[in-house]
């Protein structure tokens, strides 16, 4: 008889078939339970055993059907609820059994496993060596405690010094002393006296119970108002464009110039320009002073201006109260304009020139010429001297060219290499020769001859 498990049936023989009836005592099921006939293998609900790999384990669809096999090493156990397989759960087992762990991490559990088991481990001291631990571990702070025992860190081993530096731990002196560059830090307390060194506070230094410092050569003062007492303004407003610090009896005041009459004030950065309103402005003095009037100096009483009479009327007419002394060595002149602005008033000088001119002929040209005069007001006194060249031109000999025309004819003193007596008449802007017996002169008559005319004539 054949008895290997997996196979059914357990006897050898080719009848009967399914269905027909059996010995009990010749055939049992898998589970040792008799049967009244013969089944197929697989509607066996028996547990059914097998050595072959766990593909070989037929669908699921008969409910109560246990199936066992061995899958490798791996024993399983499943139960066939009619729709799907379910792995079983393996029972205990029969007494407590003790598992241990030896070597590097130990423990033991004893249980029959039937509720599970857990084993609490221990590594052994001393048995962790640097190889041990992966080479990209990283030790994170919640796996460090804080070391509170003294000693317990080696300064030989974590680089402390007393020195400045980088990357090491502060270590104090044999004095309780370190050196550091930048603390940045809360300090309370008082430093002692002649204990802080060095020449520059940090630009992080925000306050300080100072009491006396050397020179402040930069930096920004960000403590209370310094006062006039102390040096100060005792103003903590900065000035705009052409504001000023103004005295207000205690203190000072920033404030602007405020224009007067006539006034304007531009401010400008780091400048104030002031200047004349308009081009005739007035200038307000003493409610006393006379209208019109100049003002002078006088040093003697101290004022620096004062009330005098003359005055400088608004059309620009000067009126002197006194003698009008232009005799210093710097003055002694009066200039009049290019172009005489005349006046009506018979009292007022309104002209004065002195200069030359050059006297022309009236169809010829003379051989010599010259001529100089002066104008005072409406008064011209000249002087001409002329010589005609070799000549027969019978145009009268009349000479042009004085720098005013005369007003009226005026008869001028004249002397002449003709040997007859010559007389001179204005007429405009030229001179008229004529001899004794009042016949005027030619240019042949005055040929080779010369004349010299002076005289005053009025325009």
């Amino acid at each position: 008889m054949a008895t290997t498990v997996g196979q059914h049936p357990v006897s050898s023989f080719t009848a009967p078939q399914n269905g027909d009836p059996l010995n009990a005592d010749v055939v049992r099921s898998n589970d040792n339970t008799v049967r009244a006939a013969y089944v197929d293998h697989d509607a066996d609900p028996g547990i059914h055993f097998q050595s072959s790999t766990l593909g070989s384990r037929p669908g699921a669809g008969v409910a109560g059907r246990k199936w066992m096999t061995v899958d490798g090493t791996v024993v399983r156990y499943w139960y066939d609820t009619g729709s799907v397989w379910v792995e079983g759960t393996a029972v205990g087992l029969s007494s407590s059994q003790t598992i241990a762990l030896t070597g590097d991490v130990t423990g033991s559990v004893s249980t029959d496993l039937s509720t599970g088991a857990s084993i609490t481990t221990a590594i052994a001291a001393g048995s962790i060596v640097n190889a041990d631990i992966n080479a990209s571990a990283g030790i994170v702070d919640t796996k460090l405690a804080t070391i509170s025992t003294a000693g317990k860190v080696s300064n030989s081993a974590t680089t402390a010094t007393n020195l400045n530096t980088a990357s090491a731990i502060v270590a104090r002196d044999a004095s309780g002393n370190f050196s550091a560059g930048t603390i940045t830090a809360t300090l309370n307390g008082a430093a002692p006296a002649g204990s802080l060194s060095g020449s520059t506070l940090a630009a992080g230094v925000t306050s300080s119970s100072l009491t006396s410092v050397g020179t402040l050569t930069t930096g920004t003062w960000n403590a209370t108002t310094i006062g006039v007492a102390r040096g100060g303004t005792g103003v903590t407003t900065t000035p705009t464009n052409g504001q000023l610090l103004i005295g207000n009896g205690t203190g000072y005041t920033v404030a602007s110039l405020t224009a007067g009459s006539n006034v304007t004030i531009t401010p400008g950065a780091g400048s104030i320009t002031i200047a004349s309103a308009s081009s005739g402005g007035d200038v307000v003095g003493p409610a006393s002073a006379t209208d019109n009037a100049l003002v002078r100096f006088d040093l003697t009483t101290g004022k620096l201006v004062q009330n005098s009479g003359t005055t400088l009327s608004d059309t620009g007419v000067l009126a002197m109260a006194g003698l009008l002394d232009i005799s210093s060595a710097s003055a002694g002149q009066i200039k009049f304009p290019a172009t005489q602005v005349a006046s009506a008033d018979v009292n007022t000088l309104d002209d004065y020139e002195e200069g030359t001119f050059t006297p022309t002929g009236n169809g010829v040209t003379f051989a010599a010429a010259s001529g100089s005069y002066t104008k005072v007001g409406r008064a011209v006194t000249f002087r001409l001297d002329a010589t005609w060249p070799t000549t027969s031109n019978a145009s009268n000999a009349r000479i042009a060219g004085l720098p005013f025309a005369s007003a009226t004819g005026t008869a001028f003193a004249v002397w002449s290499d003709k040997g007859t007596q010559v007389q001179a008449l204005s007429s405009g802007s030229s001179v008229f020769l004529y001899d004794v017996s009042g016949v005027e002169y030619t240019n042949a008559n005055m040929s080779t001859k010369s004349v010299s005319v002076s005289g005053v004539y009025f325009v």
